[in-house]
């Protein structure tokens, strides 16, 4: 099975390369341009080398979208869709060669995560063989960085049937990751690490998704509460806006307790960094695009529709709209 991955990839890889044609030029993109464009947006530092990262994510693009043979350049008209699987790769595969800083991100906006046209170039740079051969061992040693299909519903209903073996086995998988998290920072064990806590770390958000889906969410009406659970949003939103594509936050209670829900526009079980908990609450995860109900049945937010389901705490009807200047607000 790992055979004909690496043969699909090797594939894929022959496929897309398209040679230049002296009586038709051709004009690319640099995959490494696009890298430096969204590693600086992030603010992140490489915890590999640059340019190992760089080998790996060209290899990724490569097997994904057409590029001018033997150099580092996508076609022009695949810019946008390979900037896509770059951001795709930094936000799952990626985490484990990133380290975020502290700083807040100047365009941090998760939805406007449009970019300029970088300048397009002329195919007359061509790789080295070293540098061709570094690429094609990357698509070949690269089996690590497929990501692991964990079957959620079954997950889900393992919670439901033992939720203390569930919780057991949900403990000592974090309690692994701290350990081998430690160790990948004691230098040369790095490499050899890195693709266990990979794994571990998505089988971890694996258990959290399925920990929350198996459970009702419960409202919160206390003052006090809310107030802490706003803070809490305020501060995903300060963290990690622009660093996790973030579709929505949302609150609740399970089994009387507040938690935050957070959605990320990921597929299944990718990855993500986030907490367990921020000050005391508990911090869950979903998957997903969040669209506001109303589009299910209205083509735009007006005055008297249902905001909410009928059947959900959340069903409620639009009231008036009003501003204060800046913002517009909507009485429910």
């Amino acid at each position: 099975m790992q055979s004909k991955r690496i043969v699909r990839r090797m594939r894929a890889y022959q496929r897309n390369a398209v040679k230049p044609d002296p009586a038709k030029p051709v004009t690319g993109v640099s995959i490494r341009a696009i890298l430096d464009d969204e590693l600086a947006k992030r603010q992140a530092l490489t915890g590999a080398t640059h340019e190992e990262l760089s080998c790996r994510v060209a290899a990724y693009v490569k097997v994904r979208h057409r590029y001018i043979w033997r150099t580092g350049l996508v076609l022009e008209e695949e810019q946008t869709s390979a900037r896509e699987t770059v951001r795709q790769y930094l936000d799952t595969i990626g985490n484990k060669y990133l380290r975020m800083s502290n700083g807040l991100l100047d365009k941090s906006d998760s939805e406007d995560r449009k970019a300029p046209a970088l300048e397009a170039k002329s195919a007359n740079h061509s790789m080295t063989d070293e540098e061709e051969d570094d690429e094609l061992a990357t698509i070949i040693s690269s089996d690590d960085e497929e990501p692991i299909e964990f079957d959620l519903q079954h997950l889900e209903e393992r919670r439901k049937l033992d939720p203390e073996l569930f919780q057991s086995v949900s403990k000592e998988v974090q309690k692994m990751l701290t350990v081998l998290r430690q160790l990948t920072l004691q230098g040369p064990s790095e490499s050899g690490f890195s693709p266990l806590v990979a794994n571990l770390e998505q089988l971890e958000v694996a258990l959290r998704v399925a920990d929350f889906a198996a459970q009702e969410l419960e409202t919160v009406e206390d003052d006090e509460t809310l107030d802490l659970l706003e803070s809490v949003e305020d501060e995903i939103w300060k963290l990690y806006k622009g660093k996790l594509p973030i579709s929505g936050v949302s609150w609740g209670a399970l089994s009387g307790q507040p938690v935050v829900v957070v959605v990320i526009n990921l597929p299944q079980a990718s990855p993500v960094d986030l907490p367990r908990s921020i000050n005391g609450v508990s911090i869950m995860i979903e998957y997903g695009k969040v669209a506001p109900f109303h589009r299910s049945f209205h083509s735009e937010l007006k005055p008297g529709i249902s905001v909410g389901r009928r059947s959900s705490v959340t069903a409620a009807t639009s009231g008036p709209f009003f501003s204060n200047g800046n913002e517009t607000y909507m009485l429910v």
